[in-house]
């Protein structure tokens, strides 16, 4: 290995051509990737400077290099971001219009079962009237029974005060009685 010149970046071993990719100078098997398929590349390298001797860099140039780049990312990852979020958006809209959607299939069953439960809480009075009715009919029917009761008013019996009916008069008229 005496007598090879080494690249900071690569390691370029100068007899050889061979790249190893390593400080301490163990090759790696590679070329380089510059002398790919040539044969007489060990020659001229040979004769010429180092790579790092062409390029004259000084640490402004690294810094504006390095500024310029940070630039760059910055730009590419809000760029990257702007589209991640307006994708995010997307998603959140429509999860909030599905959310929407349930809340008023919500509303709607709330306002049936409350529209239910009106009709239940009727029917149930009206169920509790009918009763009421029903008990009445009954004692009254059983009031018959006991004496000095009379019957409760029917079509063929009117009471006496109600005016009588227009059947009850074709009768009286078809009977005989026009008296009354």
């Amino acid at each position: 290995m005496a007598g090879g010149t080494w690249s900071s970046r690569r390691v370029i071993c100068r007899q050889d051509g061979r790249t190893t990719g390593r400080q301490d100078g163990r090759t790696t098997g590679r070329q380089d990737d510059r002398t790919a398929g040539r044969q007489d590349e060990p020659a001229q390298r040979q004769d010429s400077e180092p790579l790092e001797a062409a390029y004259h860099v000084t640490p402004a140039e690294i810094e504006q290099a390095v500024s310029r780049t940070s630039a760059q990312y910055m730009g590419d990852l809000r760029t990257m971001l702007a589209e991640v979020g307006k994708v995010y958006e997307g998603q959140l809209a429509a999860k909030d219009a599905a959310l929407e959607a349930k809340d008023q299939a919500l509303t709607t069953k709330d306002q049936v079962i409350s529209t239910q439960a009106e009709t239940i809480a009727e029917l149930r009075r009206r169920a509790e009237q009918a009763e009421a009715e029903r008990d009445r009919l009954a004692a009254a029917q059983a009031a018959p029974d006991a004496p000095g009761a009379t019957e409760p008013p029917t079509p063929d019996n009117p009471s006496p005060d109600a005016p009588p009916s227009f059947w009850a008069r074709v009768r009286r008229v078809f009977t005989g009685d026009e008296g009354s």
